[in-house]
């Protein structure tokens, strides 16, 4: 049984983001074997709730109930509200663009899992900038304005998610995904 909740996890990585608000690349990265709780560190016990009543699964993890429902929630939607909550706080002083991507890694294929075609999974590819960086060129991104509206797209791109069985987990996902949240920040007193 974990020693630590969702809160406790959240609480070591929150001063992240205010770096990420500030205007610094920040990465979250969850890192286990199968069934160790990746997907339910990063979704929360709603990915669990929600794979019920969808055709593709996300990964259930064989994680002990959290202690208490205020503690179920995963980081990306505790990342979602903190996010918003300080450029709520700053918003006097900046305006934010905040856009939203996700992929999978899954059998060496990439896919954008926020395509336009609802149950479809777009492939793409890894492009080469010619500056030494790459960027997956034909990766959707959606403007998103608020916490919610954010965890309604990831809940969107959860369904796209490919599954298949291990021996570990019957719902494991079997891949990577990636969440990516860019945050544009413009100075309201610069002209």
């Amino acid at each position: 049984q974990p020693h630590h909740g969702q809160s406790d996890v959240f609480g070591e990585i929150e001063p992240l983001l205010v770096s990420l608000v500030d205007g610094y690349n920040v990465c979250i990265f969850a890192y286990g074997q199968t069934g160790s709780g990746k997907t339910y560190t990063m979704e929360g016990a709603d990915h669990i709730a929600n794979a019920a009543h969808t055709d593709v699964h996300t990964a259930g993890t064989a994680i002990a109930a959290p202690r208490d429902e205020s503690d179920s929630e995963g980081v990306y939607g505790r990342t979602m509200r903190s996010v918003f909550g300080l450029m709520a706080d700053r918003a006097g002083d900046y305006d934010y663009v905040v856009s939203l991507s996700m992929l999978e890694i899954y059998n060496e294929t990439i896919c954008d899992l926020l395509c336009d075609s609802e149950g479809q999974r777009k492939a793409i590819r890894i492009r080469d900038r010619g500056d030494g960086t790459n960027d997956v060129g034909e990766l959707s991104a959606v403007e998103v304005h608020s916490a919610e509206e954010a965890m309604e797209w990831v809940a969107r791109g959860r369904r796209h998610r490919a599954t298949a069985c291990t021996n570990l987990n019957e719902h494991s996902s079997r891949s990577h995904c990636v969440l990516s949240l860019h945050v544009r920040a413009t100075n309201t007193h610069e002209s």
